[in-house]
């Protein structure tokens, strides 16, 4: 074998034919790339890997210490589909995962990535070479002359080789069927949606990521053949270095949602990718952008994507909800999630800010079942288990709150938002009519 650096350009033979290509694996910092077998190798044991994140990786290996662009990506790892950058920056994302190191993968500014990790290539001797090889080591005089004797054996070889390749080809199709069938995405029935990332930059906007997060959990939980894990059990893999695989595991999904969010100026994109957590296969990826004050439509169309490519079919109220959304006023729904991010702290101190804020949302738009909703959460929790406040005077707050939200048709448009209160009256040891509040969360289905 031979070894060369990556970083020399190494002129091809122009006579050489595809068939007598060297097979040519990578090396990089105790890792091993073979394009041939579609193989990533840490310490001899293979790394899964979705396809489109091992096309990135493998073009970026190739490409070591040269920009690649990203149109140079959309040509050669989506050539047949319109894909927009935010698919690109997940696959890198989770590439950078995999690779457990950050700075492998350098981020050129508005134009593309760089491979930092020095490569090697090594080169193994072509099919072409063996066999001349092998055949410098086979005489004629070693074969058969006699005409009947070959033609015997030529008839044998051909008879056995027809029927080993059609054995081959229907176990083929037969395992190729069943692997179709297994893993169809009609044949997800469940998945969890982790915490999108904030692309900011802005460590003050995180609160506006998770409430994002929340959305997507709160419209997809909608769908009633379709299971979604709850905020409380994704919300610890925010920031994980987990692979998707081991997540999907441990939360007991078929799949997987990941990806971003970012808000500049008066515009909203959220980015995601779908993954068949079972095979670890890619399924679709997009990205949308809206106006501020369309982002409720931009969240109900997200949802409805990804119901489209995983063949969950929406009854008609469903397809509705998620259909039509009201317009809503950004500085209303900036404070909304500001107070739900401090109420999901579940501290006394972070609930009273929550509580101004909610007020505040509701002041500028006292149209907002969600905003009353939440206000009623905070409420609950400051009577029983904050237990900072008089359950008498917060109850009849509480009450009225959630009356509120019912009377804006939060319940017939079955949003499920953060968990709603249900309050119920329980008598404690205490003055008579005094009742403790205990806020039962239940997602209004």
């Amino acid at each position: 074998m031979t070894v060369k650096s990556v970083w020399s350009f190494v002129k091809p033979n122009d006579s050489a034919l595809p068939v007598a290509a060297s097979r040519q694996i990578y090396e990089f910092g105790g890792w091993r790339l073979d394009p041939t077998e579609r193989l990533l190798l840490r310490n001899h044991e293979p790394i899964a890997l979705a396809p489109k994140v091992f096309d990135v990786l493998l073009l970026l290996v190739e490409r070591a210490g040269s920009l690649v662009t990203k149109d140079e990506f959309m040509a050669q790892v989506w050539p047949d589909a319109f894909v927009e950058d935010g698919a690109l920056a997940q696959n890198i994302l989770q590439l950078r995962k995999v690779l457990g190191n950050s700075a492998a993968v350098e981020t050129v500014s508005k134009k593309g990535y760089r491979f930092l990790l020095p490569v090697q290539v090594i080169e193994t001797a072509s099919a072409r070479e063996r066999t001349a090889r092998l055949g410098k080591n086979t005489s004629e005089d070693q074969f058969p002359r006699d005409g009947l004797r070959s033609r015997a054996h030529r008839w044998l070889w051909v008879t056995a080789s027809t029927l080993v390749l059609s054995g081959m080809t229907g176990a083929y199709f037969y395992i190729h069927s069943r692997s179709v069938r297994a893993s169809t995405p009609s044949s997800i029935s469940s998945l969890a949606v982790l915490p999108l990332q904030n692309l900011s930059g802005d460590p003050s906007q995180e609160y506006f990521a998770d409430g994002m997060t929340d959305e997507l959990i709160t419209d997809l939980a909608q769908i009633h053949s379709l299971r979604v894990i709850s905020r409380t059990s994704v919300m610890q893999f925010k920031h994980t270095d987990k692979k998707l695989s081991d997540i999907a595991v441990e939360l007991n999904v078929d799949a997987v949602v990941e990806g971003s969010v970012l808000r500049t100026g008066n515009s909203v994109r959220i980015t995601a990718q779908l993954l068949d957590a079972r095979q670890d296969r890619h399924l679709w990826a997009a990205s949308y952008e809206r106006e501020a004050e369309n982002v409720l439509q931009l969240q109900g169309q997200v949802a409805k994507s990804i119901a489209d490519q995983i063949n969950i079919k929406l009854t008609p109220a469903e397809g509705k909800t998620l259909a039509t959304r009201r317009p809503t006023n950004p500085e209303a729904y900036d404070a909304l999630l500001t107070g739900r991010y401090l109420f999901n702290r579940r501290n006394a101190t972070d609930t009273e800010k929550a509580i101004s804020y909610l007020r505040h949302s509701v002041e500028i738009d006292p149209n907002s079942a969600e905003a009353w909703a939440a206000l009623a959460s905070c409420y609950a929790s400051l009577g029983s288990d904050l237990g900072v406040a008089d359950p008498a005077q917060v109850l009849s707050q509480a009450r009225a709150a959630i009356a509120k939200a019912l009377e804006l048709g939060l319940e017939r448009r079955r949003a499920g938002v953060p968990p709603i209160p249900r309050i119920e009256r329980q008598r404690f040891s205490g003055p008579p009519g005094i009742f403790a509040l205990s806020p039962v969360t239940k997602t209004i289905r």
